[in-house]
């Protein structure tokens, strides 16, 4: 029988905080204890409740596309639709997308009301 403190999902999390703690260099005493103080703070402030945990894909997409127009030159999009695993048309996309948007923050519309 497996006498555990926590629930599944939060031996889990300790699990995987302990592992991250060791990673960064904690030794296994210390990570224990990070581990357990970061899923007893996770119980006492949610337990009982339902949380949406966000993926943050639109964060990461914001990331991956800035790295995609930096590293754009115009003759390599195969490329670079191999390293991010996206199309060539997605990549070119991406680029036009960037550069619209870097050209309207540098270049402000002509007949703009500064008032306004």
């Amino acid at each position: 029988m497996n006498e555990t403190k926590y629930p599944e999902l939060l031996e889990d999390l300790i699990d995987k905080v302990c592992r991250r703690m060791k990673a960064v260099g904690y030794d296994d005493v210390q990570a224990a204890a990070i581990a357990e103080s970061v899923v007893e703070l996770v119980r006492s402030e949610w337990g009982g409740t339902s949380i949406y945990i966000p993926k943050a894909q639109a964060a990461q997409n914001v990331v991956r596309d800035l790295e995609i127009y930096r590293r754009f030159n115009g003759s390599n999009r195969h490329q670079l639709s191999k390293d991010f695993g996206l199309c060539e048309k997605r990549i070119y996309e991406i680029y036009r997308r960037m550069h619209e948007q870097e050209i309207k923050y540098r270049q402000p519309h002509l007949f703009e009301n500064p008032a306004s």
